[in-house]
């Protein structure tokens, strides 16, 4: 699930290539509707940094909860506030290859990061250009365990990216088990 329809895309190409059977639905977290309860739901890759108002993610975590079986498990990740404003924040990356270059300037205000990035990836003799803008809210993950707790879930752990040991003040991803 996704509301990006690119993305969908982009699975669905990587499902065909690995030809699995998989159904892909085009839904906002916020506010998806199925007919259905799951023993575990997972997301990925900074799905809630991206949600930037608070409203808006506690309305996505009590969505989640109604569609978990009861005992079940949601595992998600967040870029945690050190990576954002210590690693990315404030700062410009360039990457110079024979087939693709970018460059991606950050900026912080307050709790939301902007990202704006230009690629150039080669086609033939050319380059073709495209820009990209990403905007991620920093989260506490004091405030995403409470928020969390407050939603309902009965437990909930932390850990360090996907190492399953505890966060540390210098982990770049927060790894989230929340048990119905």
């Amino acid at each position: 699930m996704d509301n990006s329809e690119d993305m969908l895309a982009k699975a669905e190409e990587k499902i065909r290539k690995e030809r699995l059977r998989v159904n892909l639905l085009k839904q906002d977290i916020r506010n998806f509707k199925l007919n259905k309860k799951f023993p575990f739901i997972f997301s990925f890759c900074d799905c809630f940094n991206y949600i930037t108002k608070e409203d808006e993610l506690i309305m996505s975590f009590k969505n989640v909860y109604e569609h978990l079986e009861d005992d079940g498990y949601f595992l998600f990740d967040i870029s945690t506030e050190y990576k954002l404003r210590e690693v990315i924040g404030e700062k410009t990356f360039t990457l110079n290859r024979e087939d693709i270059c970018y460059i991606w300037d950050n900026y912080i205000n307050d709790d939301i990061l902007e990202m704006y990035i230009s690629f150039f990836v080669k086609e033939g003799r050319y380059y073709r250009r495209f820009d990209e803008r990403h905007v991620q809210k920093i989260y506490k993950n004091d405030y995403i365990f409470n928020v969390l707790k407050e939603v309902g879930f009965k437990e909930v752990e932390i850990f360090d990216d996907y190492s399953f040991e505890n966060i540390k003040q210098q982990s770049i991803r927060a790894l989230f088990v929340a048990k119905k």
